[in-house]
């Protein structure tokens, strides 16, 4: 036991000073000893007599007793065991906390595992694209061919009639004018179709050998535990992982509360070293354990590095449109294979036709007129490469977070179950959480960003199991793309657990495959949320497809792959972002694309105020089917943990989530009257912050980020924290955001210090490390100073020279 030595001691030979502490006590315990009982109580040998208080002049022997506390949670090993089964794949980092709480003490876990998602939806999602493209292309390069064959014979023919004894040559050099438009046509064609064929197969390539883990040479990570998975942040640029999600990790941080009178006598149950083998009863057991865990996503921005930004990223190019819709419209119809959309909107709107794809004479280009179609052609496949890249990149993280939900649901239920059900109804909230600059490069990945998020508006999500059986998926898995004249009645991209393929409507439809488990938690959740109508504000205009989706379904057509679909849901994603880094700083002081950012934050605030309106119609419905007896539970002062689904008993409750009912007021509309006006002084909270951030822009406000973060959480949302690499100053937000929850959740103590605490030693310390090769977060003391004080690392965990 030592003491912080702020004392000057006159005879320092009495005393054992070592790194500037003062021992003022020692006890020397054998391994037996901390074995043979959970709570042990030993004196000290007094090594210094403490000087006398002259105010209270009492002569009292010197006794120290060190006491010893183990906790140990049998419930909290059978949640990381079984999570380990379900996502079949190892933490590459974990560290064991246990917290001072106002009530007792938490025993919590923290993990870190990299995303499988990151490679299979790149893999699914080209393979997808790249067989409904070549089909289109091939079959366009086939008619472009024979009208030029037919326009060429027609000319030659004519011209012989007129000039019988005219040479061949001399009719060439004629007809030179009105066949270049077709060579030029089909020249693009070709380049474009060898081009996407030569970088898919590139991609899918090294996709499938990572996947395997035939080709992790260059990932420091073991593949058992996700290093075949890991965009690592140093490969940002590489050609072959364009569409892979940058560093995409999901991080827990998993908690079990022990009031005071369990922590000096824990159960004996509870204590079991042995671990249950039986899936579906450990399951069964953690649900009932009262387990507490926050859940983040890690990742780097979702941008087309490849491509730079010497003209910006993607919000710069559709800056000409202003209706989010319309944009939406327009990156479908580019991203289309056919140019049937495309047609339609450059008839319907040839302003902005014209600010995306230039102009003749001031007019749109001409789809009939062949070398300005050529120009289409090019343009049309530059603008949705990068969209293609940035939303898959987004994608990873967004299925990342859809199974994450369904897992602990299925886990934990109670809370957990309650976000699913919601979530299923009114789409899954993603908030992207950017500590981007808004000076140079990263301004452009900023404006990839907040297209790519809005871009998965397109995407609806199915939660399926897939029949063992299922010989199309096993067969295509990580197959290469194949260039064929025949074009495939249906087409698939298969990756690992994941299946992408278009609805008749040229919707993408995304199945994310389920384990049974949490397929029965999606089928609860469904149920229970059947009667359920999502409210249609006049704004709510982010949505261009009408209708559910509808799919072949001839046993021909879908080759075999029929699913049990348990669920069809969407994408809701926000962006909020702020700059924090000495660059900010700069670009604050210099007033660089500030309104950017400003613009960028106020367009979320109205998706968030849209989506509270969804949300705060789901609670209600939630609350208004709970049965009378599960109010009573709030008279009783024992509430469940905010769960309508058989909840356990004795359960710790989220003072940030839910509130504790002891009011004696049982009424649906009081307990519907508290939550709303809880998560109305959130709004508020954001909206005042944005209007600061616009009001001050020289300054930097965290707030923007602190605030938001919370209202998300509170609507069931999940947060994805990012920068440009996605592992220091993402490394630090998660830090403290994972420190609020604790705080907030649990009612742990002296989160400053706990916040240090895993900085320093927790796993983002190995997420560096998996990435650069190095432990240090990329800081140099200069730039540390210049961000907040809330996301500085600790002195030690940094250095200057660690490549990002």
């Amino acid at each position: 036991y030592r003491q912080e030595n702020e004392m000057n001691t006159k005879s320092p030979s009495k005393v054992a000073n070592l790194s500037g502490q003062l021992e003022i006590s020692r006890v020397i315990l054998s391994k037996r000893q901390l074995d043979s009982s959970k709570t042990l109580k030993v004196p000290m040998q007094v090594r210094i007599e403490l000087p006398m208080d002259i105010a209270v002049p009492l002569f009292k022997k010197v006794e120290i007793t060190l006491g010893i506390v183990k906790l140990a949670s049998h419930s909290l090993q059978l949640c990381r065991n079984t999570l380990s089964t379900v996502w079949k794949l190892k933490p590459y980092s974990e560290l064991l906390y246990s917290f001072n709480t106002r009530a007792g003490n938490t025993l919590s876990l923290e993990q870190l595992f990299a995303s499988k998602y990151s490679t299979s939806v790149a893999q699914a999602i080209v393979s997808l694209w790249d067989q409904e493209r070549t089909a289109y292309f091939e079959d366009a390069l086939n008619i472009l061919r024979e009208e030029f064959l037919f326009t060429r014979s027609k000319e030659i023919s004519a011209q012989l009639i007129t000039s019988p004894y005219s040479h061949t040559e001399s009719i060439d050099e004629a007809t030179v004018t009105l066949f270049e438009p077709f060579k030029q046509l089909m020249s693009a064609y070709e380049k474009i179709l060898d081009e996407f064929h030569e970088s898919n197969s590139f991609i899918l390539n090294t996709v499938k050998e990572a996947s395997n883990g035939s080709k992790v040479q260059n990932s420091i990570l073991a593949p058992d535990v996700g290093g075949s998975y890991i965009r690592r942040s140093v490969w940002k640029k590489v050609s072959s992982w364009q569409y892979c999600t940058t560093n995409l990790n999901f991080q827990l941080m998993t908690s079990k509360f022990f009031p005071f009178n369990e922590v000096l006598n824990v159960s004996k149950d509870d204590y079991a070293s042995s671990v249950e083998d039986d899936l579906d009863k450990a399951i069964e057991q953690c649900e009932q354990a009262d387990i507490h865990c926050a859940f983040h996503v890690t990742l780097g921005c979702p941008a087309a590095h490849e491509l730079k930004y010497s003209d910006g990223g993607l919000r710069r190019i559709f800056a000409e449109i202003p209706d989010a819709a319309q944009k939406l419209r327009w990156m479908h119809a580019i991203q289309s294979a056919s140019s049937l959309a495309l047609v339609e909107l450059f008839g319907f709107f040839p302003r902005e036709a014209i600010s995306l794809f230039g102009s003749v004479n001031n007019k749109p280009l001409s789809f009939i007129v062949k070398d300005e179609l050529a120009l289409i052609v090019k343009r049309k496949f530059e603008i949705s490469r990068r969209i293609d890249m940035c939303g898959s990149q987004a994608l990873g993280c967004a299925v990342t977070i859809v199974r994450g939900v369904c897992t602990l649901a299925a886990l934990y239920g109670g809370n957990y179950m309650d976000i699913l059900a919601r979530s299923l109804s009114t789409g899954f909230l993603i908030m992207f959480q950017s500590m981007l600059s808004t000076s140079g490069d990263e301004l452009g990945m900023i404006e990839d960003l907040e297209l790519a998020s809005f871009w998965l508006s397109l995407v609806a999500i199915r939660l399926v199991v897939v029949p063992p059986g299922s010989i199309e998926v096993e067969d295509n898995r990580g197959a290469s793309p194949r260039k064929s004249t025949t074009s495939p009645t249906v087409m698939r991209g298969v990756g690992d657990g994941i299946i992408c393929q278009k609805d008749m409507a040229g919707r993408l439809v995304v199945d994310i495959e389920l384990t049974s488990n949490e397929a029965r938690a999606v089928e609860e959740a469904s149920e229970y949320m059947k009667h359920f109508n999502k409210p249609r504000s006049a704004s709510d205009n982010g949505y261009i497809f009408e209708g559910p989706i509808v799919m072949t379904t001839t046993t021909k057509e879908t080759k075999g792959y029929n699913p049990k679909v348990f669920a069809v849901c969407e994408l809701f994603s926000v962006v909020f972002t702020q700059g924090v880094n000495e660059m900010q700083t700069v670009a604050n002081k210099r007033g660089l694309h500030v309104q950017t950012q400003i613009d960028i934050n106020n367009t979320s605030l109205k998706r968030l105020e849209e989506y509270y309106s969804y949300s705060k119609a789901a609670l209600q419905h939630q609350l208004a089917v709970k049965a009378p007896e599960y109010f009573q539970n709030y008279l009783n002062n024992t509430p469940p943990r905010m769960s309508t689904f058989s909840p356990p008993k004795n359960a710790h409750i989220s003072t940030s989530s839910t509130i504790n009912f002891s009011d004696g007021r049982s009424s649906i509309s009081a307990v519907a009257a508290k939550v709303e006006l809880m998560h109305d002084r959130m709004l508020e909270y954001v909206r005042k912050s944005v209007a600061d951030s616009a009001n001050h822009p020289s300054e930097k406000h965290s707030n923007v980020l602190l605030k938001s973060s919370s209202l998300c959480r509170a609507l069931g949302g999940t947060i994805a924290v990012l920068c440009k690499s996605g592992k220091d100053r993402t490394s630090m937000s998660v830090t403290l955001e994972t420190t609020r929850c604790l705080v907030e959740d649990l009612g742990v103590l002296n989160g400053q210090e706990i916040c240090e605490i895993m900085r320093q030693q927790g796993v983002r310390r190995m997420n560096v490390y998996a990435n650069t090769g190095q432990s240090m977060y990329a800081f140099n003391p200069l730039q540390r100073s210049f961000l907040p004080a809330c996301y500085r690392p600790p002195v030690g965990s940094y250095a200057g020279n660690v490549t990002s």
